[in-house]
């Protein structure tokens, strides 16, 4: 890839292993078109993260979406983490700021939209099912708008230590 000033076009990337099924590529590049972007976004299944962090800001990239099974692990190869990010445990969106990189958690603010959209949690005790990646998410979206989450998986160690995690 070139330099995004020398060619007018920003690059985005995906990080994730394995990535070859997820359809981003597709639906990023679509949408970049439909707004007339000068954008590219493609993906990149990371076997070594350490190297893949390193890439972001010597291509440069100028942010990742990352997916499983890197979400927790990028964080300590980053410059900075949001405190949302940080509550969470997980890191899905990385930008970089002229080589500053950046980590944030835009799951839980999605989730917490599309849930209030239907009604308020502040005050409401809402039933998370599952306790993996997006659970914590939903658990700190409920949290953060005053609701009591309720965590339900089939493996109860998993929803107790979730559980535990948001104290």
């Amino acid at each position: 890839m070139r330099d995004a000033v020398a060619t007018g076009k920003r690059h985005f990337a995906l990080f994730g292993n394995p990535v070859r099924q997820s359809l981003s590529p597709l639906m990023m590049n679509a949408a970049f078109g439909a707004m007339g972007l000068r954008a590219g976004y493609e993906s990149h299944r990371v076997e070594n993260l350490e190297l893949a962090v390193r890439m972001i800001r010597e291509r440069p990239l100028d942010g990742v979406s990352v997916t499983l099974p890197l979400k927790g692990a990028i964080m300590a190869f980053l410059d900075e983490v949001d405190d949302d990010a940080r509550a969470i445990g997980a890191v899905n969106t990385v930008t970089n700021d002229r080589g500053r990189l950046r980590g944030s958690n835009t799951d839980w603010t999605g989730l917490s939209e599309a849930m209030q959209e239907h009604f308020a949690l502040k005050g409401r005790t809402v039933a998370v099912l599952g306790a993996g990646g997006a659970a914590r998410a939903a658990v700190h979206a409920i949290l953060r708008a005053g609701g009591t989450p309720m965590i339900f998986n089939r493996n109860r160690d998993r929803a107790e230590s979730l559980a535990r995690w948001f104290s």
